[in-house]
């Protein structure tokens, strides 16, 4: 495989193993009412708003002959449904298994749920694989971004249009502290977090014009910002999730280094070390397994913590690393194999690395 956007990849393995780590901490506050590392990563649901910008610059940067090009469509959602689907379906049925064989079911499994869960259709409820809730966006702004593949003038309008509500919301937000827009819409269509999507458009439009301003400063400027508002979370006044302030930190900050990465790799002066782009390979099988062996290994946690004291920061690394293998493992045996057989036959993407959140 190319190592063409490793510095892409790599993000992506930081920001699945920055969700990891909070739902581990996540895990530790609510179970055995620990803060492991001082609760410094539990700003990690960031990762989520990392993998947004990310999906806005691949879709775009990937698709960008596509664009204005009907005929292309058909590829394109093919290529949409085998990146997102199989494996998670895969996923998901573990995590039923789970769930009909946990000794402690919380909520009831309904047929509805189960079928949202399945195609990923809006819904207001939680879905059964907490990763759900990011992949309905993801297919969202997929359908949308077609439009903009079979019409450019169209899509653009509705592209546009849609950025509209979503400012709207968010300046609502800022205005009366609740978003305008309630249901399906608020929760799904006008969210803050499409709005992460533009600004990974924005990358891919600088980078395909060329414009390279000092990329090396813009990806520490970048990452400061985005591990600066992560901290703000985490030590400072407790907000709500969606504060709007918040989002657009990890949002300018997240592009931004995008931006210095993709245009500092291209130019020859970025060079990234072969285990985050290994992680980053793996990352969608991390992002949608974790949970498996964070719950396993918290719980091992709690009946242990009867019998001998081990410091909750011990557990958390432990969490993490083991759950990063087991995704990896995952992505080996289930995910690329599942990959390599549906795309035989179908055209590959211009670049070597695929989107997902």
């Amino acid at each position: 495989m190319p190592r063409k956007l490793a510095g892409v990849e790599a993000g992506r393995g930081l920001a699945a193993t920055l969700v990891v780590c909070d739902h581990a901490t996540g895990l530790f506050n609510s179970s055995l009412g620990a803060a492991p590392l001082w609760n410094a990563f539990s700003f990690g649901h960031a990762g989520v708003d990392f993998f947004f910008v990310l999906s806005g610059f691949i879709i775009c940067h990937v698709h960008w002959n596509d664009i204005g090009q009907p005929e292309q469509v058909r590829s394109y959602f093919w290529k949409r449904f085998v990146r997102i689907y199989p494996t998670y379906w895969v996923a998901l049925a573990l995590f039923v298994l789970l769930f009909l064989f946990s000794p402690e079911k919380g909520r009831p499994l309904s047929a509805d749920l189960l079928v949202s869960g399945i195609f990923l259709y809006p819904h207001l409820g939680e879905p059964i694989l907490r990763a759900g809730w990011t992949l309905r966006h993801e297919l969202l702004f997929y359908g949308l971004f077609a439009l903009l593949i079979l019409n450019r003038r169209i899509g653009s309008g509705v592209l546009l249009a849609w950025a509209a509500c979503i400012g709207w919301n968010i300046a609502v937000t800022l205005m009366t502290g609740k978003p305008y827009f309630t249901g399906v819409g608020g929760f799904l269509f006008f969210r803050i977090f499409n709005i992460e999507f533009f600004f990974g458009i924005g990358v891919a439009y600088l980078v395909h014009r060329g414009v390279s301003w000092r990329p090396l400063t813009a990806l520490a400027i970048g990452s400061a910002l985005f591990i600066a508002t992560g901290m703000y979370e985490s030590f400072g006044p407790t907000l709500p999730i969606e504060w709007p302030q918040r989002q657009f930190g990890y949002a300018i900050g997240a592009a931004l280094a995008l931006y210095g990465a993709v245009t500092a790799e291209n130019e020859g002066r970025l060079r990234v070390p072969e285990i985050l782009f290994r992680i980053g390979t793996c990352s969608y099988s991390i992002y949608l397994i974790h949970m498996l062996p964070v719950l396993v290994l918290g719980f091992l946690a709690e009946r242990l913590a009867r019998y001998v004291m081990v410091p909750s920061s011990l557990w958390l690394v432990v969490i993490v690393l083991v759950s990063v293998v087991v995704g990896m493992a995952f992505s080996q045996t289930i995910e690329q194999p599942l990959l390599r057989k549906l795309r035989r036959g179908v055209g590959h993407p211009v670049v070597a690395v695929e989107t997902h959140v």
